[in-house]
């Protein structure tokens, strides 16, 4: 039913991130009386854990280091993966491994353990309202269902994405509009700034333009990544 009031929650966590799933087990953790909503865009939570063929996580010689990460993500590290990850000698990414690997050997069985926490795949923030003091007070999503015999991954995300963010029903998907209220704490962690896109709250972007130094280092900059692989 469209306008659905979803789950009463006291955290919501838009995402699409590895920060987002770090976000949601992080609050589940907090305190087993607060219930968390973890909104994920795709069925395959992870954000950059899961996102390529051979996921490579950015590791420089001090943040790879156990007693500098979050005790979780060292489980996930150090439990699944203890021997050599790294067969291209690689200096910057010393952990290499197969998405599936870490979703249903860790992120899955992590989210199901978590009984405060309610994960919801598919499902994108479409619009928020703020309240009078400035703070978001309602966050308004969709949530797909796939529909039997489709494979909406065939296509490129580019020729879906609007798919995504529409409550019209389509040839992949059913939809369902679902309406977050009651909250006392929304995570913005999504990829496209879909909360603060939406609630017309002031947000900067992290690039740099010629006008802001003297000098950019575009020789050493990484505005995007293309992951591939080869097969022979």
């Amino acid at each position: 039913a469209a306008g659905q009031l979803a789950p009463a929650c006291d955290v919501v966590v838009a995402g699409g991130s590895l920060a987002s799933l770090a976000a949601a087990i992080t609050a589940a953790n907090v305190s087993s009386t607060h219930v968390v909503c973890f909104l994920e865009p795709t069925d395959w939570p992870g954000g950059q854990l899961t996102a390529s063929a051979v996921p490579a996580v950015d590791f420089g010689p001090q943040n790879k280091i156990p007693a500098n990460l979050p005790a979780s993500f060292v489980e996930m590290l150090f439990g699944l993966f203890p021997g050599a990850t790294n067969p291209g000698d690689c200096w910057v990414s010393t952990k290499c491994f197969r998405p599936e690997l870490v979703l249903h050997g860790w992120i899955f069985p992590t989210l199901s353990r978590l009984q405060n926490l309610k994960v919801f795949l598919n499902t994108v923030v479409i619009a928020s309202n703020r309240s009078q003091d400035g703070s978001i007070a309602a966050i308004r999503a969709v949530q797909r269902t796939p529909i039997s015999g489709s494979r909406p991954w065939d296509e490129l995300l580019s020729a879906q994405i609007a798919d995504w963010y529409s409550l019209v029903p389509s040839q992949h998907f059913t939809k369902e509009e679902l309406v977050f209220t009651g909250f006392r704490v929304a995570i913005e962690a999504t990829e496209f700034g879909d909360v603060l896109g939406t609630s017309g709250l002031p947000y900067g972007l992290g690039y740099e333009t010629p006008t802001e130094m003297a000098r950019t280092y575009s020789g050493c900059g990484q505005p995007a990544t293309v992951p591939f692989y080869l097969e022979s």
